[in-house]
């Protein structure tokens, strides 16, 4: 087990066996969760709606708008705001005057299918009478729906399946950024899982409670964070202060299993701790141009002494080819070669 300090910025020429270099990645992305509704509900009672386009062609000042604001189609049929809004004011783009526009829901004000409109225009009823009456509207680019037409069992929208998509949405969004980051790692790089920090710009899409529909699609803005580690660092500073040496043997590293547990990210300061624990696979090192030197003209006995002085080693095997013809090793260096291998 092993404390190390990860920072983006690594002294040139460091010697702290703590320290690593890390490496910092931010992404903002967008994700999206599919939800089943779980309500049920009879048409009859239920009120249409749809999304407007309230545009300002009044003048440069913002107009607020709260909720149950109503808007009136020509022949009368009323809706009201769902949610309060402000829309912009007027502004001038390549010389010519721009409406200041913004989208809102709009629920009716009565139940019925009647008030499932096609594309329609809208005023808005409190303005009636003054200069922004004329200047202030909005309209529908897409049919409205979910009025009653006296069917039963309908899906509907509840509550609790808005806040479930809201939380599985969030979860959606932390396996998004998990899945983008890893495809950017190198063969040696670890994403420092613990360190992932994820915050949620904008929620869009979320459905009004009641509405009708067998699912619903939730979508959210997010900026993620996160720390990543070399693991080829990592093995390395490892094995500097892991390597036994026993009866005169060294050894290397030839494999290494790592977990991170206690990280701990501050990314004001370019900065994480965190904890590794490690599972060295070790092989001892033979220098196997000095042993092929000792092995020259040795026959078996000259072997087995050799084996003898060499603790790093665990056995050695020779092949002659063509086997028939020697006894001995030869003399001449060409013609013989040592390859190690480690056993499994």
């Amino acid at each position: 087990e092993a404390k190390f300090e990860g920072r983006t910025i690594v002294p040139i020429g460091n010697r702290d066996d703590n320290l690593v270099p890390v490496r910092k990645i931010e992404k903002d992305y967008e994700s999206t969760i599919t939800m089943e509704s779980s309500g049920k509900a009879s048409s009859g009672n239920q009120k249409a709606r749809g999304t407007v386009v309230i545009s300002n062609e009044y003048s440069s000042d913002i107009q607020p708008l709260i909720a149950t604001t109503r808007f009136e189609t020509s022949d009368g049929k009323i809706f009201r705001l769902a949610e309060s809004v402000t829309v912009p004011g007027m502004t001038i783009v390549d010389g010519k005057r721009q409406p200041g526009v913004v989208e809102a829901v709009v629920i009716a004000d009565v139940p019925g299918d009647a008030y499932n409109l096609d594309p329609t225009d809208f005023t808005i009823t409190g303005l009636k009478g003054g200069p922004k009456y004329e200047k202030i509207r909005a309209r529908s680019s897409k049919g409205f729906s979910g009025g009653g037409g006296g069917e039963a069992g309908l899906s509907s929208i509840t509550k609790e399946d808005v806040d479930s998509g809201i939380q599985k949405l969030k979860e959606r969004s932390k396996e998004d950024f998990l899945s983008a980051v890893e495809e950017e790692l190198s063969p040696d790089e670890r994403l420092l899982v613990d360190s992932i920090e994820i915050s949620d710009t904008r929620t869009e899409g979320l459905p009004l409670i009641g509405s009708l529909g067998e699912r619903f699609d939730i979508r959210g803005s997010f900026t993620g964070r996160a720390f990543v580690v070399s693991e080829k660092v990592l093995k390395e500073k490892l094995a500097e202060r892991n390597l036994p040496e026993r009866k005169g043997v060294s050894f290397r590293v030839t494999d290494a299993a790592l977990s991170y547990e206690g990280v701990f990210p501050r990314y004001d300061e370019n900065e994480v701790a965190f904890d590794v624990r490690a599972t060295l696979m070790l092989s001892s090192v033979i220098e196997t141009e000095k042993l092929r030197a000792e092995l020259l003209g040795s026959d078996e006995e000259g072997i087995k002494s050799i084996l003898e002085r060499h603790a790093e080693i665990k056995k050695i095997e020779v092949s002659f080819s063509p086997e028939f013809f020697f006894r001995n090793i030869p003399k001449n260096e060409k013609r013989v070669s040592v390859q190690e291998v480690s056993e499994q």
